[in-house]
């Protein structure tokens, strides 16, 4: 059976979960479903990254070509990723090893927290600047091209590559919290809920194998999933921070199609990082994987970023992830559907699509859907 997150606000990172049907005269003969991170909860200390050690491999201008033996490139740059273990500490825990991460703490945080005006979102809420919610396109759907992509709201996508359904980071409950009487609440709805999926997702599906990944693991078959950095963090409760491993994701299709999944992730966190250090992550993404055809990237919950930088982009670090991984075509993900942070609700787009101008980049080359609206790739 399929496990979506109906209560809970994220999955356990970094865990894959192969689905197949049990008729293959479906339409859609695979379904995989994945999480990238789990929610933060009481913030730790401030963690100590001065003796960090990098992967000696350096970090490439571009990512490499698919010219004739590039992948063996790839293969070699990702062997020296994976070898390295920083992100574990001795204590059984995972941590982000690089200096682009800092966290405030504890009283620091639950003062700024308690004390952050949260009225610009409600006040734009009120004022009807929540994005759109579409029906879904059940024709699109259906008949999906080789690359597609429906936005169902937050982080939660429908991705169909070359016959391949996959649910990333599936969300349909009202709140984004473990409980459901407390907890940020949705202010835009789902554009469907879990038994208005498309029908051949749902009907006869059981699990077939999960599989828990490591950053630079990858799970191959006839697609090829990577379990990729980002700087985040976990729990699930008071004594369980860091206890579980967040995530990126890549999948890769047989035509070659690469699409990337940020979930939820930070890039440069404002707090005791004067050198404005940024994760060095992404670019090694796009080394080993990109250049990617479509991903997904987050731009929103980032306000005050005194607060949220260590654990959410910016809609101006979203662009510098769009540029480090790769990408062909992003879509801004993690807004408009929970009152997370500070900023109004459809700041992020008009941020996004600043940036994107300022750095005399097409709009559509990175921009944003309607909930339920479907992408697909040309």
């Amino acid at each position: 059976m399929i496990l979506p997150r109906l209560f809970a606000s994220h999955l356990n990172a970094a865990a894959f979960r192969h689905i197949l049907p049990g008729d293959p005269g479906k339409r859609f003969q695979k379904l995989c479903l994945f999480s990238s991170v789990a929610v933060q909860a009481t913030p730790v200390s401030s963690v100590d990254n001065t003796n960090y050690q990098p992967s000696n491999t350096p970090i490439m201008s571009a990512p490499p070509s698919d010219q004739a033996g590039s992948s063996n490139v790839r293969e070699q740059l990702r062997q020296q990723f994976l070898a390295d273990k920083s992100h574990h500490q001795s204590n059984g825990r995972f941590t982000n090893p690089w200096p682009s991460f800092s966290l405030q703490p504890n009283t620091k945080f639950f003062t700024s927290l308690l004390t952050t005006d949260r009225n610009p979102s409600s006040r734009s809420i009120a004022e009807g600047r929540a994005p759109k919610v579409l029906a879904l396109n059940d024709a699109k759907i259906s008949e999906p091209s080789d690359l597609q992509l429906t936005w169902l709201g937050h982080a939660s996508l429908l991705l169909q590559i070359n016959g391949a359904t996959v649910l990333c980071d599936p969300v349909f409950s009202e709140r984004c919290s473990p409980v459901q009487w407390m907890g940020p609440k949705r202010y835009t709805r789902a554009p469907c809920q879990v038994d208005e999926l498309p029908p051949g997702i749902l009907e006869s599906l059981g699990f077939k194998d999960v599989s828990i990944g490591d950053w630079w693991d990858e799970f191959k078959g006839e697609f090829k999933f990577a379990c990729t950095p980002a700087q985040h963090m976990t729990a699930r409760g008071v004594f369980d921070r860091m206890a579980t491993l967040w995530s990126s994701w890549v999948v890769q299709g047989p035509s070659g199609h690469r699409f990337f999944f940020s979930g939820d992730t930070a890039y440069s966190s404002t707090y005791e990082n004067e050198s404005k250090a940024e994760c060095p992550a992404f670019k090694q993404i796009g080394q080993v994987y990109g250049p990617f055809s479509l991903a997904a990237i987050a731009i929103g919950a980032y306000s005050p970023e005194i607060l949220f930088s260590t654990m959410h982009v910016t809609p101006e670090q979203a662009v510098r992830i769009h540029e480090d991984i790769g990408s062909k075509k992003s879509i801004g993900i993690h807004w408009g559907t929970f009152v997370l942070t500070a900023e109004e609700v459809d700041e992020p787009p008009k941020r996004l699509a600043l940036e994107m101008e300022a750095c005399g980049y097409p709009a559509d080359e990175f921009t944003v859907l309607s909930i339920g609206e479907t992408i697909q790739h040309k």
